[in-house]
């Protein structure tokens, strides 16, 4: 038979009982964090300031209000155009096709308003004032029947919330 390599064995090693070493914390990258962090007698580790209306939500809310505020002060166009603006920047929102409806009401455009009005109660469906003012619309065109619905939408809406 051959002979056996030196330190060659058939049976496995004892391995020694100690735990494992745990895996090493990845660190930040180095741009992770600011370069002026930590410089000079003036750094401080307070946090940064909120920055201005950069979210979706933050946008919309000062879209929204501006063109309450443009609505208010009877500018009609520019309010509209401020509504259109927030639907194209953030997508449908009740709110501000409610108020298009309204400033379309204004201008005289019964059926651009019952348009958004329409969307503005699919969007949300307990949306008590667009629903008042889809039965009003509906009353001056003659419709006692989409009038009265629309009445007993806001009915239903109002049970639910006092019943909650």
């Amino acid at each position: 038979p051959a002979p056996k390599p030196p330190n060659v064995s058939s049976e496995p090693k004892p391995r020694p009982a100690v735990a494992p070493s745990p895996r090493p914390r990845p660190q930040p990258h180095p741009r992770a964090t600011p370069r002026h962090a930590g410089r000079g007698a003036g750094a401080s580790h307070a946090p940064p300031p909120p920055p201005g209306p950069s979210k979706p939500a933050d946008i919309a809310g000062s879209l929204l209000d501006e063109a309450a505020a443009l609505a208010d002060q009877g500018k009609n166009q520019e309010a509209a155009a401020a509504c259109e603006r927030l639907l194209r920047v953030s997508g449908p929102s009740a709110p501000a096709l409610f108020l298009l409806g309204m400033i379309r009401q204004v201008e005289g455009d019964a059926k651009g308003a019952e348009e958004c009005w329409l969307k503005t109660v699919y969007l949300d469906p307990r949306h008590e004032e667009a629903l008042l003012a889809l039965a009003l619309l509906a009353d001056r065109r003659g419709d006692a029947g989409a009038a009265a619905g629309h009445r007993r939408r806001v009915e239903r809406v109002r049970q639910r919330r006092d019943d909650a």
